[in-house]
């Protein structure tokens, strides 16, 4: 007589502790690396706007010269006093009754570095405020700061942004 013996095993019900633990190290690689790749493209956000904004206060700058002459004057103060070099962009307000950057450019006081708050120095070497430098009746500079190179920038009267 044949006996036939049947062996039962139970069927493996959920994952080991490898495979989870596999799955999940696989899990926090991919997110650490979004996470970088969104930092990245945050910071080519911000100086993609910061080339803008210099493009068009080189624009407004090149309008003031040629509707008054010159270059000198063109940052005022709410009260029309004109602002001295080092003086941040924001600051160029103009008060309507004499002729500011601010009548070629409205909105200028609204132009600013998306993460500076201080001053940018010359040349700028940290995040900061885009800054009037260089001042006079034919030439200017502002200066602002690019992350993505950290470095400092430079956009005069010839539009050239350095």
């Amino acid at each position: 007589m044949l006996m036939v013996t049947s062996t039962k095993t139970k069927a493996k019900k959920g994952f080991t502790l490898i495979e989870l633990l596999v799955v999940i190290s696989i899990i926090g690689l991919l997110s650490t690396l979004a996470v970088v790749a969104l930092n990245n493209a945050r910071i080519r956000s911000r100086d993609a706007k910061r080339l803008s904004d210099m493009s068009a206060v080189s624009t407004g700058m090149q309008l003031y010269l040629d509707g008054t002459g010159a270059f000198s004057g063109a940052c005022k103060s709410s009260t029309g006093a004109v602002l001295p070099n080092g003086t941040q962009l924001s600051a160029c307000v103009g008060n309507g009754g004499t002729t500011g950057i601010d009548d070629f450019l409205p909105g200028i006081a609204q132009i600013k570095d998306p993460t500076g708050t201080s001053a940018c120095a010359n040349p700028a070497t940290g995040l900061c405020n885009y800054t009037l430098n260089a001042l006079t009746a034919t030439t200017f500079t502002i200066n602002f700061y690019q992350e993505g190179g950290d470095a400092g920038g430079v956009v005069n009267e010839r539009g050239l942004i350095e």
